[in-house]
């Protein structure tokens, strides 16, 4: 169980980062690194919100 908790962390931060760094080049070019991971967090922040609500109906 835990495994499977660890290895769905990882595959939201990759994704949240590639993601983060996608539209942040597309959009705005010249974003901070240190933003661009800001974004990251926040992707995989909402990632796990929407899993709760999802859960929740």
């Amino acid at each position: 169980m835990v495994l499977k908790t660890v290895r769905k962390l990882v595959i939201r931060l990759v994704l949240s980062v590639g993601f983060a760094f996608l539209i942040s080049r597309l959009f705005f070019q010249g974003m901070a690194t240190i933003k661009v991971m800001g974004f990251a967090l926040a992707l995989c922040g909402l990632a796990y919100v929407f899993e709760f609500l999802r859960k929740q109906s």
